[in-house]
């Protein structure tokens, strides 16, 4: 199992969502699971109490949380996405490590930097790819995914859209690894639905705050 890398918190029962991301994790990848809600109803918090119940000899989970890192061009991107290579690890790095949180989902060896600048994706594809013919199913969570949207590539792409062509690649077509985006900024959440090309590559999963009777039990007994 995996090492308890997150804080212990008081965690409401959530079966029924537990329950459908443990059968999606086991399914062949085949869309960009959306995860979406109101602030503080549990999304990071569901996420977190399932991927530490997850067998670390069968997936690898690198999970990012975009508020807690700052990315504000393309080259601070890199800096979050790309730890370099110690030598002390295989290509595959961080992804064959069980669990990663905020700390790098890839490697990058010291005289990889133009072939990063020139073509990050294909690094991340290639290195998802080398997890997966190790028998290793990569999963990769990003949390407020929206935070990436107002970052250009030279000025001209838009970044996110970039991130979710490699999405839509490593799940809908490739189906190398799992993908699941985060997301409370349902502004955001309207533009992803009019967004023609995810529309029909992505799966969408709503959680809501708790109702008042499943609050009043939790706070009698807390």
């Amino acid at each position: 199992m995996t090492k308890n890398i997150f804080p212990e918190k008081p965690f409401i029962n959530r079966k029924k969502e537990q329950d459908f991301l443990h059968k999606h994790f086991q399914s062949i990848p085949d869309s960009i699971l959306w995860v979406y809600g109101p602030k503080s109803c549990g999304k990071s918090s569901l996420i977190s109490k399932v991927v530490k119940e997850l067998d670390t000899e069968k997936y690898a989970t690198n999970f990012l949380d975009l508020r807690g890192v700052m990315i504000y061009n393309f080259q601070t991107f890199l800096d979050v996405f790309f730890q370099p290579d110690e030598g002390l690890k295989e290509k595959t790095g961080r992804l064959l490590s069980g669990v990663t949180l905020n700390a790098g989902f890839f490697t990058v060896g010291i005289n990889d930097d133009v072939m990063l600048k020139k073509n990050a994706f294909k690094v991340m594809e290639t290195q998802i790819r080398q997890a997966k013919e190790k028998g290793i199913q990569p999963i990769i969570i990003i949390d407020e995914i929206q935070m990436l949207k107002n970052i250009y590539l030279n000025g001209e792409r838009k970044l996110i859209d970039e991130v979710f062509n490699l999405f839509i690649r490593l799940t809908k077509v490739e189906h190398l690894a799992h993908v699941v985006c985060l997301t409370s900024d349902s502004y955001f959440m309207e533009e992803i639905f009019d967004h023609s090309k995810l529309s029909v590559t992505s799966f969408f999963y709503d959680i809501e705050h708790f109702d008042k009777k499943t609050t009043e039990k939790w706070l009698t007994e807390e």
